[in-house]
């Protein structure tokens, strides 16, 4: 075997092996995606929604509500805020 010839043996397999790793990693990530959506899916329908517990702590009904709102917006997905903690 000359050396173009092992040259050009060497890039194919590069090539092909290049190729082969990029679609694996791509359906793996495309695998991901969709268990994330299914994911986030059970987690609308089985999750509680945001309550507004009695005030606790000094806070009222309605800084726990957007307490709870903000930290729904923070991680998509519903929470339910089941202790406050006041700091003075």
């Amino acid at each position: 075997m000359s050396t173009g010839e092992a040259l050009e043996l060497g890039l194919t397999f590069a090539v092909v092996g290049m190729v082969v790793v990029f679609a694996v990693l791509g359906t793996i990530a495309l695998l991901i995606s969709l268990l994330n959506r299914w994911s986030d899916q059970l987690d609308e329908k089985n999750a509680p929604a945001v309550t507004a517990a009695a005030p606790a702590g000094g806070i009222d009904s309605q800084t726990l509500a957007v307490i709870a709102a903000a930290a729904t917006a923070a991680i998509k997905r519903p929470v339910r805020v089941r202790e406050v903690k006041v700091h003075e």
